[in-house]
């Protein structure tokens, strides 16, 4: 009944409870110090807020019976809005008059509801938030009037009860049209709604309606928005605005804009915000305590002397807000960061010494003719750059404070020019002689990249032993990596290193799910095969079922090949594309492919040179070679010369190798029968002892006809077993890539790669 009270503390509780939820419940929780300066303003608004509503001033609470004395429902308003901060609703007893709309804040309010957004729903489209807020307005309608037909007296005696009729007001007219059409018609009409969440939600609604209109009359219309007062004044809650250009719904939500600057809101005398009078520390709901030590000593300035008063009035000041965990690099840090090269940063270490010699010979008045600018870096030069970069870092301080270990490779260097005594790298050179290098810490990688980068140029480009030799002045700890790194970024070496290579995998494309619909052999691979003796065979697989078939071939011709294919398409009718590699005989366009497409009306298709392998004959091959070589044990391996038992031998051949299993059952009938080429052609196993497996019906239904076997046993097939052999072939062939982790699905079958 009360939507603003419950506003207030939902969102209190949310603001609290997300900011000190690792606090334990005894923990003294200082809010001053644990929240943000925005989380602070918001928190103060709240606080405002409940003092407001709790003044004396505030209406009081007047809560009136929905129903009258004759215990009848009265006709009730339902009004909802969203905006982008939240919804709300409102349920009014009674109705406007003559269908309008202005006389709605004259009613009594019977229950409400504000609610606010959360991060993701802010994003949602208008018409889908309009949709969210009269659901839930909705849901609490059909939950007033069914709690009333439920626990109220029954007035059977008395005649039929009245039926009370619910007004639905929203000023959406999307939302308006989509709740009076019926589900199943709007969805038949074609209207607009590809998204799936504004579907689910249209379908909440027409429940919700379907729920009311058990026991009332409802009527859904639009209203303007400039009438739909209440509502509009709930949804808006929390657009409150806490601090400039955030709003109590961005501090909730947490999506507050990076580095957002907190201005003073004194517009005629900016100086003010630093001098209020109502506290001693005026900024300390809104700055850190470096900036607000800043700021009331600006104060302190102003109220002591005169002439700078006038000079901080002219200025505007803001507080930006930034990270407390960033941390400035040092100043050759700057400089690394501006130049292209070493030498650039050289320079300017030179100029800048040069400058600071002159300031210092004009502070004693000394001649300054005398002073040359060095038009070659000298050591000074980089002793002042290491001095500068080491003077921070926590290594180089800590090698200095505590001391390098003894007979370590780190020494001391107290040098006279300079403040502070320089960390060094010893080593050895091949003469027996000490070598002292200079130490670049990990804190100027700015820097370090310039040294590696004049290196690498010096080395032309070579890998990272060439380069890291090159470094001769400075010592980099864990330079390998980050000259690494520099090399797979230098556009020069991978040009240099470039290879045009295939990385193309085979299958990607595939059209299996078409196959499925289509007779066997429909699309077939061809391939001669050698198997001894001057013997060949000719090998037909079919691309889908797998299912092989095998001639005896006379040669290795392109006429030998296009008689076999007529003998194959004259056993099983339906052989429309020739896949095949690129050898001779198939790639002649006159003596193979046009005869093919003109005799027996296939298109013949050639496999990629990069990837021959994806007719799947190799494979097949080698199964059909390890075969006869058990087969042919007891002659040696002779194949036979009487061409009765070769047509035997081949037979058998085809009869094991169809018959194989390809790793998945059919249950059927309370059997499970095993998925093989020969399932896939014939919709049944051939066994070798005259059986037909599968093939005995066992009840009186259709199943065990073999049309619908095969699509059984095809439908199993490719949901289950041909996904796998993609996924395995896939594996095997990107784990022999040079580049293994490539994706298959970025590239596809005869695309070039550099």
């Amino acid at each position: 009944v009360h939507p603003e009270c419950r506003s207030c503390s939902d969102g209190i509780r949310s603001l609290l409870g997300r900011c000190l939820a690792k606090q334990g419940w005894q923990t003294v929780v200082n809010l001053r110090s644990q929240l943000t300066a925005p989380q602070l303003a918001a928190y103060d608004y709240f606080i405002r807020w409940m003092k407001e509503l709790s003044s004396p001033s505030a209406a009081k609470c007047s809560h009136v019976t929905p129903c009258p004395s004759n215990d009848e429902l009265p006709d009730l308003t339902l009004v909802t809005d969203a905006s982008r901060s939240g919804g709300g609703f409102l349920v009014l007893r009674g109705s406007v008059e003559g269908g309008s709309e202005t006389g709605l804040a004259d009613l009594p309010m019977l229950c409400g509801d504000a609610f606010r957004w959360s991060r993701t729903q802010r994003n949602f489209h208008s018409n889908r938030r309009e949709m969210l807020s009269l659901v839930v307005g909705l849901r609490a309608c059909a939950d007033l009037v069914c709690h009333y037909f439920t626990n109220s007296k029954d007035s059977s005696d008395c005649g039929s009860r009245r039926r009370p009729k619910v007004h639905v007001l929203s000023d959406n007219k999307a939302v308006i049209h989509w709740s009076r059409e019926d589900a199943p018609a709007l969805f038949n009409s074609g209207q607009a709604l590809e998204k799936r969440a504004l579907t689910r939600l249209v379908l909440v609604a027409m429940d919700e309606l379907k729920a009311l209109k058990r026991h009332a009359d409802i009527e859904v219309r639009h209203v303007e928005g400039r009438s739909n007062i209440l509502a509009d004044r709930l949804s808006r809650l929390y657009d409150s605005v806490v601090a400039p250009g955030i709003t109590l719904s961005d501090v909730l939500c947490d999506d507050l804009p990076n580095s957002t600057p907190v201005w003073p809101e004194e517009s005629d005398d900016d100086i003010r915000f630093l001098s209020l009078d109502s506290s001693p520390e005026p900024l300390t709901h809104c700055c850190d305590p470096y900036t607000r030590d800043r700021l009331l000593l600006f104060r302190h300035c102003e109220q002591n002397a005169g002439d700078v008063s006038l000079d901080l009035r002219t200025d505007f000041i803001g507080l930006v807000a930034s990270s407390p965990f960033e941390v400035s690099p040092c100043f050759v840090e700057h400089i690394a960061t501006q130049c292209y090269d070493y030498s650039t940063v050289l320079s300017r270490v030179r100029c800048l010494r040069f400058i600071l010699r002159l300031l210092r010979a004009n502070a004693v008045r000394a001649d300054l003719s005398v002073i040359e600018y060095s038009g070659v870096p000298c050591d000074a030069d980089k002793r002042a750059l290491v001095c500068a970069a080491q003077r921070h870092d926590e290594f180089c301080s800590s090698t200095r404070s505590r001391g390098p270990p003894p007979c370590g490779p780190y020494v001391i260097s107290d040098d006279g020019d300079l403040d502070i005594p320089l960390v060094l790298f010893r080593s050895g050179s091949p003469f027996g002689t000490e070598v002292f290098q200079y130490v670049l810490p990990k804190s100027v990688p700015k820097l370090r990249e310039k040294v590696l980068k004049d290196a690498h140029l010096r080395s032309e480009h070579l890998t990272v032993r060439p380069t890291l030799s090159l470094v001769v002045d400075y010592h980099l700890p864990g330079a390998t990596r980050q000259c690494r790194d520099l090399l797979s970024r230098c556009i020069t070496c991978k040009t240099l290193r470039a290879q045009r290579s295939w990385l193309s995998l085979p299958s990607v494309r595939s059209d299996a799910a078409a196959l499925a619909h289509l007779p066997p052999y429909w699309h077939v691979s061809v391939d001669f095969l050698a198997v001894g003796n001057h013997v060949k065979l000719f090998s037909a697989v079919c691309m889908f079922t797998r299912h092989i078939t095998l001639f005896r071939a006379k040669s290795e011709t392109s006429s030998e090949a296009l008689r076999l294919l007529k003998l194959l398409k004259a056993k099983t009718g339906s052989v429309r594309i020739v896949t095949c590699d690129r050898a001779s005989y198939f790639r002649s366009t006159d003596q193979f492919i046009r005869r093919v497409e003109s005799e027996l009306e296939a298109s013949v298709c050639l496999a990629s040179s990069r990837s021959p392998w994806e007719i799947c004959s190799e494979s097949h091959n080698a199964i059909v070679i390890d075969r006869l070589r058990c087969m042919l044990r007891h002659s040696s391996g002779k194949w036979p010369s009487d061409r009765d038992d070769e047509d035997l031998l081949l037979e058998r051949l085809m009869s094991i190798i169809n018959c194989r299993p390809l790793g998945t059952f059919l249950i059927s009938q309370g059997s499970a029968e095993v998925v093989t080429p020969d399932s896939l052609y014939f919709g049944r196993t051939r066994d070798g002892g005259g059986s037909l497996s599968g093939s005995r019906p066992t009840s009186t239904d259709h199943s065990h006809l073999m049309p619908n076997r095969l699509k059984a046993f095809r439908n199993v097939f490719l949901s289950s077993v041909w996904s796998e052999l993609k996924k395995r072939s896939l594996t095997n062939v990107s784990s022999k890539c040079k580049n293994g982790h490539a994706k298959p699905q970025v590239f596809y079958p005869g695309d070039a790669v550099l």
